[in-house]
């Protein structure tokens, strides 16, 4: 099957199912739209010549463009429920997603207090 056709089916499944906001339909297909291009620009055009290294690729590429984590952790969240609808029709389909871990989100350092805000916080409460 290919990749373009199977993102259309899918999406096309989670307008019906109404269990998707229109927001994140919309996310998910521009996503995994991206991804059909990038894979076709590798030459993959068929959902069962995508292996893990492909995604890992894929994700690798995003990220260097400057895709932040938390949108790289949306589009593996596109890929695993493509995936998973695709394996639900075709459970013999190998599932590349599968063992490939989801990026990390990005850990914030809490701010600092200036001087004079923990010289308040370190006087004495008045009872």
């Amino acid at each position: 099957m290919l990749i373009e056709t199977a993102i259309v089916q899918f999406i096309e499944t989670l307008r019906q199912s109404g269990r998707a906001s229109p927001a994140t339909i919309s996310a998910y297909g521009h996503d995994l739209f991206a991804w059909s291009r990038f894979s076709q620009q590798r030459g993959q055009t068929e959902i069962a010549q995508i292996d893990r290294s492909s995604l890992r690729a894929y994700l690798m590429a995003e990220r260097s463009r400057g895709v932040a984590i938390r949108s790289l952790r949306r589009h593996f969240a596109a890929l695993r429920a493509l995936y998973r609808h695709l394996q639900h029709d075709a459970p013999e389909l190998r599932n590349p997603v599968q063992g490939l871990a989801m990026p990390r989100a990005e850990q914030r350092l809490p701010d600092w207090l200036t001087v004079d805000q923990a010289r308040v916080l370190m006087q004495p409460i008045p009872p």
